[in-house]
């Protein structure tokens, strides 16, 4: 069953047929949904000596335990089905796991491959695939228009912690898992990355334990375009509590635009890594799923960014939080707007937690707005530079009865003069909130 490549004359609007493509049914593939075709889809990529297409007509291709289907390293291939069918995974061309197998469609996990194509198709693992594509080794490819549902670790793996894939295009995906939405059997993840350098657009994921998407800790400088993860029961129709994150980053460097995450039980977008930037995204809970926070920064992360954020409807702060001590140094917030907090578009939306030093002497953090000192002698604390940080508001106050004093003479006291280098006395109870106007510390309230 040779099929005609046809490409359209845009002159004409007629279809011009410019050759043949062989199809698995060429090698012995039945398509009935029992029969195991691995080993004739196989063969059709094998047979492709110097690279090329294979056409997969409608069908739903049964992947058994015969053979693994590998991607060449030798040469590109495109797999092209004949459309993505029904939302259930029922119609046009499907790629369906009929015994336990680690992968349905794999790259090499030794020798490193570019250039291939898989589109337009549904890849189901059935309940019995770990991995839909587990592409670990693999560059300049691209995966669009795809179907990838029901498998048990991850729909889609892209890359390991020791094996990196990178410059790859993925579009128009959706990752959901139908077949367990309501039964709690969901895979951790549905995309799962621990790669460099790729580019992810219009991607959909539903239902996953841990998270709809997750970057590893290898995973850093994609572009993440257009994502939407939510969570939702397809026998009641209704939003389901099923992942704790719906996004869980905790690689370096990635860049999240125009990014939705509708629900889950805990963090909607959880920050683990460093230097990420989220900007003119949408974090919402729809009704069960009322979690506790929109966006959270792991302890001691720095660098990262959200700006033009809409957080909306949960039971805590809808804003961005910074979970333990300290808080990490230079994570920013911007223009987000928060239901829950009520702030404005160019409010900053962090909120910082207290915290509370000992012993005689600290450095204020960047991002330090609430300090409680409990010293055990004269305490000295060296203040950020009010030349790089004007506008910065600090609340202080002492616990205990020791002074509190600058390091340097750059505070200047309540009710005015020359800066100095006293903020508490020695009086346990003690409190001043100090303004930065860009040359010194201004005492603008005290008790």
């Amino acid at each position: 069953m040779v099929a005609p490549i046809r490409v359209v004359n845009f002159d004409t609007g007629m279809p011009t047929v410019y050759g043949t493509a062989p199809t698995p049914f060429d090698f012995g593939a039945k398509a009935d949904g029992t029969t195991d075709d691995s080993t004739a889809i196989q063969s059709a990529i094998n047979s492709l000596s110097n690279g090329g297409l294979i056409y997969f007509p409608a069908g739903t291709y049964a992947i058994g335990a015969a053979t693994a289907i590998t991607l060449p390293t030798a040469h590109s291939v495109c797999l092209l089905g004949a459309g993505r069918g029904s939302v259930n995974g029922t119609g046009g061309t499907i790629l369906k796991a009929t015994a336990s197998i680690g992968a349905i469609i794999k790259s090499s996990s030794v020798t490193f491959s570019r250039g291939h194509r898989i589109t337009n198709m549904t890849i189901d693992g059935n309940n019995n695939a770990n991995f839909g594509l587990q592409m670990d080794l693999v560059g300049s490819s691209t995966f669009d228009v795809l179907d990838i549902i029901n498998c048990l670790s991850a729909n889609f793996r892209l890359g390991t912690a020791t094996l990196n894939s990178l410059e790859n295009v993925l579009f128009a995906i959706r990752l959901d898992n139908p077949l367990n939405s309501h039964t709690g059997s969901l895979p951790p993840f549905n995309f799962d990355c621990h790669s460099t350098n790729n580019y992810f657009y219009g991607i959909l994921g539903i239902n996953a334990s841990t998270a709809n998407f997750h970057a590893a800790t290898t995973s850093s400088n994609n572009v993440w375009s257009g994502v939407h993860g939510y969570n939702f029961d397809y026998t009641s129709q209704v939003a389901t509590a099923s992942s704790t994150n719906n996004f869980l980053f905790e690689g370096t460097a990635d860049q999240i635009t125009s990014w939705e995450a509708d629900g889950s039980s805990a963090v909607n977008v959880q920050v683990n890594g460093n230097n990420n930037i989220f900007s003119t995204g949408v974090s919402i809970f729809q009704s069960p799923l009322m979690a506790q926070i929109g966006m959270q920064f792991a302890n001691s992360t720095s660098g990262n960014v959200s700006i033009g954020g809409f957080f909306a409807n949960s039971t805590f702060p809808n804003c961005i939080v910074q979970t333990g001590t300290p808080f990490g140094e230079g994570n920013i917030s911007f223009g987000n707007w928060s239901a829950v907090e009520g702030g404005f578009i160019g409010t900053p939306t962090i909120a910082q937690a207290l915290t509370t030093v000992t012993g005689t002497s600290y450095t204020q953090l960047w991002s330090d707005t609430y300090l409680s000192i409990n010293p055990s002698n004269t305490f000295t604390i060296t203040l950020q530079n009010s030349a790089i940080s004007p506008g910065r508001i600090l609340y202080i106050k002492t616990i205990a009865n020791f002074a509190v004093n600058s390091a340097f003479g750059v505070v200047v006291p309540l009710n005015g003069g020359a800066a100095g280098t006293a903020i508490l006395p020695n009086t346990a109870g003690k409190w001043a909130i100090l303004a930065s106007d860009g040359t010194n510390w201004n005492i603008i309230a005290a008790n």
